[in-house]
């Protein structure tokens, strides 16, 4: 693991990527990004992940390589029976057809959507929302806030821990010469958070004018 001293950075090796395991090929890369998301929020809560900003625990990478298997394992099926209407899942769509693998429903509260430079917007929008999950917090979550982060045709996904402290994001997508990464910080550095992943996604993909901030929790 390779931490950056500004974020709790941890970059895992290549080979933990949804671009590597079961089903991907140079040609059949895998898109599978937004279920990997769901998986997460399923499997954290399932299996009772503990979160900590010192490191990722090996209960926490263990279930990032599960969801990244099973993510990639049911995007391969659906590509391969021809069910994909097009290469990259909504959340509709990924809940769908993560139900058969999930034995805790997950549902999705709130969907909102932004036009305007994820750089400048991103903290204001993901903290605003989140006080109205806490205002509004359905009465059947058994969870903490989970939000899915869909911008430039990638989804990540954001695990609140309440009673920790702790806010962990989580990128299943390989990042040259490393794979997937993970971001802890204390709650009260949210703002550096977003702040660090709004300049990666924009350093890796190129601007983003546009996201989606999704809420979704385990039943």
């Amino acid at each position: 693991l390779m931490a950056d001293k500004s974020v709790k950075v941890f970059w895992l090796p290549k080979e933990v990527s949804q671009s590597h395991g079961q089903g991907t090929t140079p040609e059949t890369d895998s898109k599978a990004c937004t279920l990997i998301a769901v998986l997460l929020i399923h499997n954290c809560h399932r299996s009772k992940v503990e979160f900590s900003t010192d490191n990722p625990s090996n209960h926490l990478l263990s279930t990032f390589s599960q969801s990244i298997e099973e993510g990639n394992k049911i995007y391969g099926k659906l590509r391969d029976e021809g069910m994909l209407k097009v290469k990259y899942l909504n959340i509709p769509e990924a809940l769908t057809a993560i139900k058969p693998s999930t034995v805790t429903p997950v549902v999705e509260w709130e969907s909102f959507f932004y036009d305007g430079n994820m750089q400048e917007t991103l903290y204001k929008n993901l903290s605003g929302n989140l006080e109205l999950w806490y205002k509004r917090r359905p009465p059947d979550a058994k969870s903490d806030a989970s939000v899915v982060v869909l911008a430039n045709l990638r989804a990540v996904v954001i695990l609140f821990s309440e009673k920790k402290g702790v806010v962990t994001l989580m990128d299943s997508h390989g990042h040259c010469p490393y794979g997937a990464v993970i971001a802890l910080v204390t709650s009260n550095s949210l703002e550096t958070l977003c702040r660090w992943y709004a300049e990666q996604l924009t350093r890796d993909t190129g601007p983003v004018l546009c996201y989606e901030l999704s809420f979704i929790y385990c039943m």
